[in-house]
């Protein structure tokens, strides 16, 4: 079975780098990084970005029978050829990875996000008279 990428980043010299987030990729980014999987979310901060993008390409590689044979420096690269940290590739390569380590679709993740921003927002009232009761 021929695994399809969930993001393909595009090198300037023109070679792709294919990332899929399945499962084993979720499990062995955690385990690696020495957390549980349910405890993923107050883990993630910019230093463990690299270690996702790697995860994501070595995940398509073992899915596809492919060797993997890329570092932190070649992951290092991507991120930089999608403008950084807070580049919209790379938020975009992050938002993939949540989304499919919670089951969820592109577009089912961010409306969560969404929601879950609406519901943390507080209510003009509140906003206007913080302390009234």
């Amino acid at each position: 079975m021929k695994y399809i990428p969930d993001y393909t980043i595009t090198l300037s010299e023109g070679r792709t780098v294919p990332l899929l987030f399945k499962t084993w990729a979720t499990k062995h980014f955690c385990l690696e990084q020495g957390f549980k999987v349910e405890e993923m979310y107050g883990h993630l901060d910019a230093a463990k970005i690299d270690a996702i993008f790697l995860k994501g390409h070595e995940c398509y590689c073992k899915y596809n029978g492919f060797p993997f044979e890329a570092t932190e420096l070649d992951a290092c690269d991507w991120i930089d050829t999608l403008g950084g940290y807070s580049g919209r590739g790379t938020m975009e390569v992050i938002e993939i990875f949540l989304a499919k380590s919670a089951g969820k679709t592109i577009e089912e993740y961010r409306e969560l996000v969404e929601l879950s921003a609406r519901d943390k927002k507080p209510k003009k009232a509140e906003a206007e008279h913080p302390n009234a009761v």
